[in-house]
């Protein structure tokens, strides 16, 4: 195999406030047995840039998942304090603080299967700058089952390598520093979206987007305050959207008939390709219309009362890169009482 590109994983810590720190650590581990793996085809250590929000999560908390899964075994690890920053703020600044030539932005919530990190890692050279691997929803409990027939997230798909696309999700993929410095993910009001307009830019500017259907990672189901919280900010950006884009009036915008509508279809168009019993499939057409009412409600919130939508909501109006910390660089040795706590299971 090839000499692999040299890079530096961001992860955020947004998300791992709502699946919690043992998933974190599920994915780090799994991150940095891969990374191990891989370990005579880097030209130099890569390394592990954590940001999390330094007013809403404790130093310790990350330190521990940190330790926990492993990470200083494979990566020169930094940990950011981002005060204020939301999901994509996080993102930007981890890439700011960045040295290697290519950034992989990977979610605290995703658990990478086996062969992951090779497929992504093998993708770029000239002219294959921005890489995205696949990203579907868990399906080992009902509830996961039933969101991978009507959730946005696509299924689990075949190995069919690598393929252009146009668009990508944010939090699996592999972009060239430089060229991910020059766009970013703009600062908008919104809750999710912004990885939309980047890969509309992206593609105006010229730059080829590609997806590696052999880099797969799982992303949970929402638990209940999650699943609420979601539609009601996809209702609002679908709103909003439109006055802070150059997305046309009413674009994701659609009435509740005809998000049913939509619903139906999709899940109908993802069955061929499953295998789900009776009751799975109305369970998850029920999961779905009460998304789509969600939604809706959201819509209607952000219509009459924007500002209270997003105060609400946690929606940051202003612009979310703050003035950047000095990064702290975390070592094993610097820690010994957690690690020890750790090791013994207490």
């Amino acid at each position: 195999m090839r000499s692999l590109p040299n890079f530096s994983v961001v992860i955020e810590w947004e998300n791992a406030k709502l699946a919690g720190a043992e998933r974190a650590t599920r994915m780090l581990r799994e991150l940095v047995n891969q990374a191990s793996a891989l370990a005579d085809h880097f030209a130099k250590p890569p390394e592990l840039i954590v940001v999390y929000d330094g007013a809403a999560v404790p130093r310790e908390t990350v330190e521990a998942a940190i330790v926990a899964g492993g990470a200083e075994d494979a990566f020169e690890v930094r940990l950011h304090a981002a005060e204020g920053s939301d999901y994509y703020g996080q993102k930007n600044e981890g890439a700011q603080i960045a040295t290697r030539d290519y950034v992989l932005f990977l979610d605290s919530d995703i658990v990478p299967e086996a062969g992951w990190l090779q497929a992504l890692l093998g993708s770029p050279r000239p002219g294959v700058e921005v890489v995205a691997g696949s990203t579907y929803v868990e399906t080992d409990t009902a509830l996961g089952r039933a969101f991978s027939l009507f959730w946005f997230f696509p299924l689990r798909g075949p190995s069919n390598g690598l393929r252009e696309t146009r668009a990508f999700f944010a939090n699996n993929v592999i972009i060239n520093r430089k060229l991910f410095l020059s766009h970013r993910f703009p600062d908008l009001p919104l809750y999710r979206g912004q990885c939309t307009v980047l890969c509309a830019k992206l593609l105006q500017s010229g730059v080829k987007l590609y997806l590696q259907t052999d880099a797969r990672v799982a992303h949970p189901p929402p638990n209940r305050k999650h699943f609420i919280h979601r539609a009601l900010c996809e209702g609002h950006d679908a709103i909003t959207a439109p006055q802070v884009t150059d997305q046309p009036a009413g674009a994701g915008g659609s009435d509740l008939p005809q998000q049913l509508a939509n619903l139906e279809a999709r899940v109908r168009s993802r069955l061929p390709h499953v295998s789900f019993e009776k009751q799975e499939v109305a369970t998850a057409m029920k999961l779905g219309q009460e998304y789509c009412r969600l939604r809706a409600a959201g819509q209607r919130w952000a219509t009459r009362s924007p500002e209270r939508a997003r105060q609400a909501l946690g929606i940051r109006p202003m612009p979310t890169s703050l003035p950047l910390n000095n990064p702290v660089i975390i070592r094993l040795d610097e820690l010994p009482d957690r690690k020890k706590a750790l090791q013994s299971g207490d």
